[in-house]
């Protein structure tokens, strides 16, 4: 069945409902368990190898989406 679109709709829809609790929740741990883990391995890793440099990336990756996850919520929750 096709999507409809409905006058009025967009923009305003993810204003109001930026995000759902239970979806921020899930995706933080998420985004912590992959910047755990990432950090975790660079300890035991040789620096200077490519498994290093990969896992350096991974645990960027993990902080963003903390961090932009962070932000949605805080911005969701801050109109109602």
């Amino acid at each position: 069945m096709p999507a409809r679109f409905v006058k009025g709709s967009g923009l305003s829809y993810f204003q109001n409902n930026m995000l759902d609790p239970y979806i921020g929740k899930a995706a933080f741990q998420l985004g912590f368990y992959i910047a755990f883990v990432a950090g975790v391995l660079l300890l035991f890793l040789e620096q200077g190898t490519a498994e290093y440099v990969i896992t350096q990336f991974t645990l960027a990756i993990g902080v963003t989406f903390i961090v932009i996850i962070g932000i949605l919520v805080r911005v969701g929750g801050s109109d109602k």
